[in-house]
Formats: C-alpha cells, structure tokens, sequence
C-alpha cells in the first residue's frame, strides 16, 4: 500500500460540509484490542477485477502478538503489467503497543527497506539505511488496528514515514462479505495517508479504498476470515 496518493477532488468538496470524527463515536462500543488469531484475506479489486490480495496473519505467543501483512497485485497484462506492488512487513507488539517493525516494500521496482525496535523510549531503525526514530505510542498505516479512525497520525510500514491525517466519518452502511450482510462504520482519511476504510461492529477492518498511481480507485474487499 502505497504511502501517499493523489488528493481526490470530489471527496475533498464533499468533506468540507463534514465534521471530523467526535469523541465517543461509533468506536465507543466494547472491541477487542485485537483481532483474533487466524487469517484475514482481501482481494484487491479494481472495476469488479481481481488484482491480487492483501493478507493478515495473527498469532499470538506467551508475550506477543505477531501481525503479518503480505500484500501482492498488478495492474496490466499479466505478462508485462505496467505497475506492480509487493510488501511484506512483520509487526511485534507486546503489552498494547508496537514494539517493532520489519518490512520490504517494492513499489513499481522501488525499494524500501524498514527495521525498527523499541530502544526504551521509542521506536527507532533505519529507513532503506537512513537513521530514524517515531514514538512508541505510533499506529501503523497497516490499517488493521481499531484506533486507525482515532489517529491524528500514522507510521508509514513501508518507510517509517510520519503521516498526519484528518479522519471525518462516512456513517454507517451495509456491506456484503462473503454473500452475506455486515453492518460497518465507514471513515475518511485525509492527509499525508488518504483511505476509505470500514471496520465492523468489533472494530475489525472488512474493507478499504484508496486512489492507485494512474488516478483510479482500487478497493480491498474481505474475501475470508476467521469465524468469531
């Protein structure tokens, strides 16, 4: 997923007769901290086409929840597609709050590489062999985690980037998952990282939006996840 994409004049208009997500909104509901272990699978979809996937792997250990993320797609003929993404990442908590980061992003053919620990204070690494350090208290750009819609700010998991965004709230809607109905609560990210992203009534991602590199909207859409 990239870390910044074209502003999207149409929603820019709409959002300036929203107000910003208020304190105690739809996220005042009892959630989990984090989703359960297993495996949540996304196609990534453009015009009802299937690209490719975004992957979530949960696992938990005595100490630490170990959230995997590998995302693959292409736009083009498969034998010479004209924009290709690949990320893998590996994120470590321990205690509620990140605690590392690896991750290896190529984007097109540019590469990122990001390694980051937690030092006692904050997080700091390196950024594709750049020194860097983001505080501790960070959510990533991975968009899984229930507190993304609360964030005046993200870090970047393909650099290590600080993103500031505004969220402003979508509603609530219905949305089919695997041919059934769901009830989510719809958000806009806007800002240095700009998504639509839904969560269901336990906080837990089930589809997302953003603008690819030639201006068209690509969605990931929850094709399957662990039974609650």
């Amino acid at each position: 997923m990239k870390t910044a994409i074209r502003p999207i004049v149409a929603v820019i208009l709409w959002l300036a007769s929203q107000s910003a997500v208020p304190s105690g909104s739809a996220f005042a509901q009892i959630c989990r901290p984090f989703p359960p272990d297993g495996t949540r699978i996304f196609d990534v979809v453009r015009h009802e086409q299937i690209l490719g996937e975004a992957r979530y792997d949960f696992s938990r250990d005595t100490e630490n929840l170990v959230v995997r993320v590998d995302t693959n797609y292409a736009i083009g003929p498969a034998e010479a597609p004209f924009y290709q993404f690949e990320h893998h990442s590996e994120e470590i908590w321990q205690g509620g709050r990140m605690r590392a980061i690896i991750s290896d992003t190529k984007d097109n053919g540019r590469r990122y590489r990001l390694r980051m620990g937690w030092d006692g204070k904050q997080l700091d690494g390196t950024s594709n062999g750049i020194a860097l350090a983001v505080s501790g208290l960070a959510v990533p750009s991975s968009l899984w985690h229930r507190d993304t819609p609360k964030s005046e700010a993200l870090i970047s998991v393909v650099d290590g980037a600080v993103l500031p965004i505004q969220v402003h709230a979508l509603g609530e809607t219905s949305i089919r998952v695997n041919g059934r109905p769901m009830t989510a609560h719809g958000y806009i990210l806007v800002g240095a990282f700009e998504r639509k992203v839904w969560y269901d009534e336990a906080c837990q991602l089930v589809r997302a939006a953003f603008v690819g590199f030639d201006g068209r909207e690509l969605t990931l859409e929850l094709r399957s996840a662990p039974e609650p």
